[in-house]
């Protein structure tokens, strides 16, 4: 039987095939650290946020979440939002 790979492998993966598949930043434009812990914590939610954004505003957002989420300690709910945010991108190009 084969070892399983360490979680962090899995998730390293998980985050680079969901990365693979979003699309590219068109604008260039970067998120401050400052714009994404505004909207990470807004009470509105990602349901809402992710829905009202620009496809441009989008493609920030999931660039600024993927960003943190290559940090030691990424934001608690960044994963959550990026997986959120490549599904309202896919919903879109659909």
């Amino acid at each position: 039987m084969r070892p399983l790979p360490a979680f962090g492998v899995v998730l390293m993966t998980a985050v680079a095939w969901v990365r693979a598949a979003t699309p590219a930043n068109p604008s260039g434009a970067v998120m401050t650290e400052r714009e994404l812990f505004t909207i990470l914590s807004d009470s509105r939610g990602p349901e809402m946020i992710l829905s009202s954004l620009t496809i441009e505003k989008l493609s920030e957002l999931l660039d600024a979440l993927y960003r943190n989420l290559d940090t030691p300690m990424p934001v608690p709910d960044a994963i959550f939002w990026y997986e959120m945010g490549v599904e309202e991108s896919h919903r879109r190009n659909l």
